[in-house]
């Protein structure tokens, strides 16, 4: 992954967060098998996919909906609160570039009142 992808991917859906080369390891080792399934948001994970015309590389394709990446971010903040680090990969898929993030919590529990 180019810095400049990771960059786009730091200031929207992993905004806040420690960024971590073993989720994106586990990201990359699932996104190239290109299901066709896009869950969304569920616990860990945020998945989307994205249209491709033409000749357009993945990384255009990521920058060209860096917008769509940051609303992502905002409306899976519920799903993502307590998350500490996150990792992202992403596949062109036939005509559509998949994106995976996924994200750990603290494992540290809160002190009882």
């Amino acid at each position: 992954m180019t810095t400049a992808t990771r960059n786009i991917f730091l200031q929207s859906v992993a905004k806040g967060n420690t960024w971590d080369c073993t989720l994106e390891t586990k990201a990359q080792a699932v996104i190239k098998e290109c299901l066709a399934d896009n869950g969304g948001v569920t616990d860990g994970t945020l998945k989307l996919s994205f249209p491709v015309t033409g000749t357009t590389t993945p990384e255009a394709i990521i920058q060209q909906f860096q917008t769509a990446l940051q609303l992502a971010s905002s409306n899976s903040n519920t799903k993502a609160a307590g998350a500490e680090s996150m990792g992202c990969s992403y596949a062109k898929c036939e005509q559509r570039v998949d994106v995976l993030c996924l994200y750990s919590r603290s494992t540290t529990a809160l002190p009882l009142p």
